[in-house]
């Protein structure tokens, strides 16, 4: 009984010591793996904080980036029109150049034909100074006819002298002219690299906008396959316009479901370029897209029995484009049958359409103001290009001339 007394004692003597032995262990264990969760929370919450500081940094990188498209599309709004004005100013040097030529050659004409009149009286002078008076009076003949001689003879010196003074003052008139040409020449030649450095500077304006502008977001390129596939769905410029508009409202409709005005809010508050924004209070101006003549007006019949639903405006090489008023750009792209177009939405329902472009400078989704460069014409080869201009309101055409007139006029 004294041993089975013993044994009890040991035996739970033993088992107390083995629950210890493995007590130890599995505490150690738990303590390792608080300290490893405690560890990993560290971690994360370092993550957490170098990601927010991350965003804050980007945030402002993102608003002095925006800051910077915004100073760039001024310059290039200024550095537009004053290419559009020194086109014009060209175009007008030229013409002048040209009637100053005309001018020029006919007056060559004149002096040409004054000379061979001279050339003819002075041989028919000298024809007749070769007979002496008396010679002339012994002639066999009418006595009167040898006085009529005489009399003609008389008379020719001072014809002479009158013809060559007019002559010598055609002359001195025809080199005036041409002295004129040479100066509207060298102006011409001028206005011609000024404005090729404009041009160079415009484009390197543009082409630094657009290394910013890809930075800020990628809406873009996102939105290119749609793009085309509307286009290629799309019957003509009008279901092409309405599908463009649907397609942006449904789009705004879900982004707005989606993210709540709160995103909308901190949206706009990182500098994004919205919409709204651009439609609601635009800077104000209106004007022509490009320097040039109107060929078709709007109304007009066309060569095919049609009416003209917007204007044809024959430009020179390689014109600039401006946007007419400010925007957002919607589509920009080949279309069919029309070449390179642009889609520009505006304010209270408007719609510009400028269609025959050489080159687009213009990204849909970008906001545009009033004179900013949005592309360049092509060359026209044997006849000048021509850009075609239509706007629409609610999807029916208006008279583009009006339009820009009324906004000039207030």
């Amino acid at each position: 009984m004294k041993a089975l007394r013993g044994w009890g004692r040991r035996g739970a003597g033993a088992i107390l010591a083995l629950a210890l032995a493995f007590s130890l262990p599995a505490a150690a264990q738990q303590r390792s793996a608080e300290e490893q969760k405690a560890q990993e929370l560290r971690r994360i919450e370092s993550e957490l904080a170098a990601t927010r500081a991350k965003q804050q940094q980007l945030a402002q990188q993102q608003k002095a980036i925006q800051a910077e498209v915004e100073q760039l599309r001024a310059q290039l709004t200024v550095s537009g029109r004053s290419a559009s004005e020194n086109e014009k100013a060209l175009t007008d040097l030229e013409g002048a150049l040209r009637d100053l030529e005309t001018d020029a050659d006919d007056k060559r004409v004149t002096i040409a034909l004054r000379r061979a009149e001279l050339v003819e009286l002075l041989a028919t002078s000298q024809r007749l100074a070769q007979f002496p008076p008396i010679a002339m009076l012994m002639q066999p003949g009418d006595p009167q006819d040898a006085i009529r001689a005489g009399l003609i003879i008389g008379g020719t010196v001072p014809a002479v002298q009158e013809r060559l003074q007019i002559l010598r003052g055609e002359l001195d008139e025809l080199a005036k002219v041409d002295d004129t040409i040479r100066r509207q020449r060298d102006r011409v030649s001028t206005q011609v690299r000024g404005l090729a450095q404009e041009r160079t500077q415009i484009a390197a304006l543009l082409k630094r906008k657009e290394a910013l502008e890809e930075q800020l977001d990628t809406e873009a390129d996102k939105s290119g396959a749609k793009l085309k596939q509307l286009a290629g769905s799309a019957k003509d410029l009008r279901d092409l316009l309405e599908k463009l508009v649907a397609d942006r409202q449904a789009d705004e409709r879900r982004r707005a479901d989606e993210a709540g005005r709160a995103a909308v809010r901190r949206e706009q508050a990182a500098g994004h370029i919205d919409l709204g924004d651009a439609l609601i209070t635009p800077k104000a101006g209106r004007t022509l897209p490009v320097s040039g003549k109107i060929t078709g007006a709007y109304g007009q019949a066309t060569d095919v029995g049609a009416t003209a639903r917007g204007l044809s405006i024959e430009t020179r090489n390689g014109a600039l484009v401006l946007s007419p008023a400010a925007g957002k750009i919607i589509f920009s792209g080949p279309f069919r049958g029309y070449g390179l177009i642009l889609i520009v939405e505006h304010r209270d329902g408007y719609h510009s359409l400028l269609a025959g472009l050489g080159r687009l400078d213009a990204t849909v989704g970008r906001a545009v103001d009033p004179g900013e460069p949005v592309g360049v014409m092509g060359e026209g080869g044997d006849h000048a290009p021509v850009l075609y201009f239509e706007l629409r309101r609610q999807g029916q055409t208006l008279n583009p001339q009006t339009w820009v007139s009324a906004q000039r006029a207030n």
